[in-house]
């Protein structure tokens, strides 16, 4: 608009950081996964699982990522863990039977529900088993050679 000056009523808030003071945090962890994942001690490998309802699905979830682990990490002390947002259908009870060997803590977690607690509770079982957290895939050769070559012109594929 000519002529006229919007201003702004935006304003920042400042959070500062004080040392010696203790945060109160509370776990995601509910004590049925926690005593779990103390008996079950290190593990190598962690694959968490987030559930909420999925009976019905999650026992294929389990037997897949056991037979991964098995036949991908056979030398691995390997967990799967899953963070369960309190179903009553027998998820946890199927992820449990499913897992083919591989050691399983499954269990609700803590807080308010959805993903987010789930990640938060699979994160902190993490911690605990000394497990190491890793954000690379592997690739095949292929896909490495491709990568070195300049990207493809719009409308191109790879």
């Amino acid at each position: 608009m000519k002529g006229r000056t919007m201003r702004s009523r935006a304003s920042i808030t400042c959070v500062g950081i004080v040392e010696n003071e203790s945060v109160a945090e509370t776990s995601a962890l509910a004590a049925e996964l926690d005593e779990a994942l103390l008996a079950h001690g290190h593990a190598d490998l962690v694959v968490g699982i987030p559930s909420y309802r999925n009976a019905a699905t999650v026992g294929h979830v389990a037997r897949a990522t056991a037979e991964g682990l098995r036949r991908y990490f056979p030398d691995a002390r390997a967990l799967i863990v899953n963070a369960d947002g309190g179903s009553q259908d027998g998820t946890v009870e199927r992820v449990r039977a499913s897992a083919d060997g591989v050691p399983a803590v499954a269990g609700s977690y803590r807080g308010r529900s959805g993903k987010g607690s789930a990640l938060r509770a699979i994160f902190e079982a993490v911690s605990r088993t000394g497990a190491r957290v890793r954000g690379r895939r592997r690739r095949p050769a292929e896909h490495h050679a491709r990568m070195d070559r300049p990207p493809p012109g719009p409308g191109r594929r790879r």
